[in-house]
């Protein structure tokens, strides 16, 4: 019997036992098809793109990935706007890879024009844009959506805040760039413009940002008494010759190396309290491999995580920030062996945990090498990542599981022999969700996604309600990852 375009039943047993290959075919046939909206809606087909989509990306076919979702784009074209960020996210990633910004540009633009239902999806899109330095289209999408997605009543408040610090951040390396160039700075226009996207604090901020771009930072003995006289003002200055440091000696935009010092901070501030007497800067940027790993764990731990790229950025960044504050005579020799030690060991859990998507976070080879890699380690790693994309696997003819056969897996009582099944794991998303709990050690969970249940829609619900699961729970499930 042929396929029907009509009977959602008939479409959907005919999708669901077929091989992931001839899956593909299905979708493919039913792409040229014009399809009526209950036929979309009854089939759940935009949850079958996208667990095609997931299909395509897990094993690295990522020409492929990108003709299906063309396809999906001009032949259903209002099928794809009402789901765009699912289907743009994969894109902007890939051009990134690709060095193609016109392409990034092209592929941000439905964000552009309605970020506030793709807003959870946008805010990880930033952090690899802002990582592979492309701070003219950071910039351009911040100022863009700052104002609808502020004036937005769907979204909590302040969700425009990392919108408009992105931009004063660059604001201020605009400033500095003039200020290296021995030009004149306007600093009451900059405060006016900062003060348009809820930042610049007025004239007395912008005056000890001011004296950070000109002056220069005091290391070694000065640093450490002004540390522990004023941990908080000490930091921010450092913050400031950070960035400086990275624009003069890494050529990377503030945009990057602001985003890499404020995640090493946050993640210092979120240890474990330590006493109050250990005010020190050795004592204070110091941590172990273990205090490391437990937070990078909750970013690249986890299947529902969106906060990879953020992980590896401040992983891989943290190598420059450590170096620098070696450079500046704030920590000692010993210690930065200790840290370069910890951080090496979770590098090479992070590269086979992502063995087959390295090119994904090529981000970090963008970058100028650090001083403590020698420049043929840092071409060696470069070139594992970029080789990554060579590890595809093909659709086959494999026919997929029964849905009700994974789902029995979690339901049906176990055996003794049986493996234990997998505990869900909560995770925070973009900081505008409540956030998770913490997952295991990175070395423990790793990164591959567990074999979640696929229900059938004409299958039982199992709510327990009695219906059928189309009938019942299938629209509250059916967002994806």
């Amino acid at each position: 019997m042929g396929l029907s375009f009509t009977d959602a039943d008939q479409w959907y047993e005919a999708h669901e036992s077929a091989s992931l290959k001839r899956r593909y075919e299905i979708l493919m046939e039913t792409l040229d098809q014009a399809l009526s909206e209950d036929f979309i809606e009854d089939t759940d087909l935009v949850t079958c793109l996208l667990e095609m989509l997931d299909q395509l990306d897990s094993r690295n076919l990522s020409e492929q990935l990108m003709s299906f979702i063309g396809e999906i784009q001009t032949k259903q074209p209002g099928l794809y706007r009402a789901d765009y960020l699912y289907f743009d996210s994969p894109l902007v990633k890939y051009y990134l890879y690709r060095d193609d910004r016109e392409k990034v540009d092209e592929s941000l633009a439905l964000f552009t024009g309605n970020p506030v239902r793709g807003i959870d999806y946008m805010f990880p899109l930033l952090d690899y844009i802002r990582l592979y330095g492309y701070t003219d289209i950071a910039v351009k999408l911040c100022k863009k959506t700052y104002l609808p997605v502020k004036e937005s009543p769907e979204l909590m408040p302040n969700s425009e805040h990392d919108l408009g610090y992105l931009i004063f951040v660059d604001i201020i390396e605009k400033a500095y760039r003039h200020i290296r160039s021995g030009e004149a700075v306007d600093w009451e226009a900059l405060v006016k413009e900062a003060e348009m996207y809820g930042y610049g604090g007025g004239q007395e901020t912008i005056a000890d940002i001011r004296d950070c771009l000109v002056g220069e930072l005091e290391g070694g003995k000065a640093f450490v008494a002004s540390f522990k006289k004023d941990k908080e003002n000490s930091t921010y200055s450092l913050v400031w010759a950070f960035l400086k440091h990275m624009l003069d000696q890494k050529d990377m935009p503030f945009i990057c190396s602001n985003h890499i010092i404020n995640g090493v901070l946050e993640f210092l501030a979120r240890r474990k309290q330590r006493s109050k007497k250990s005010v020190s800067p050795g004592t204070y940027f110091a941590f172990s491999k273990g205090e490391l790993d437990s937070y990078l764990a909750r970013m690249l731990g986890g299947f529902m995580s969106m906060q990879q790229a953020k992980g590896i950025g401040i992983l891989w960044g943290s190598v420059y920030l450590y170096d620098f504050l070696l450079s500046r005579e704030i920590i000692t020799d010993s210690m930065h062996r200790d840290i370069m030690k910890s951080v090496g060991a979770l590098k090479k859990y992070v590269i086979k945990a992502f063995r087959k998507s390295l090119w994904k976070y090529d981000f970090v080879h963008r970058w100028t090498p650090p001083d403590s890699i020698s420049d043929d380690d840092f071409a060696v790693e470069s070139e594992l990542f970029s080789k990554t994309t060579e590890t595809q696997e093909p659709l086959g003819d494999q026919l997929p599981r029964r849905p009700m056969d994974m789902f029995s897996q979690f339901t049906s009582k176990a055996k003794p022999s049986d493996p234990a099944p997998p505990e869900p794991i909560n995770f925070p998303s973009t900081g505008r969700k409540p956030a998770g709990k913490e997952s295991g050690a990175l070395e423990a969970s790793g990164t591959k996604k567990p074999n979640m249940p696929k229900i059938g829609r004409n299958a039982p619900c199992p709510c327990g309600s009695g219906k059928k699961y189309k009938k019942c729970c299938m629209d509250k499930d059916k967002l994806p990852m």
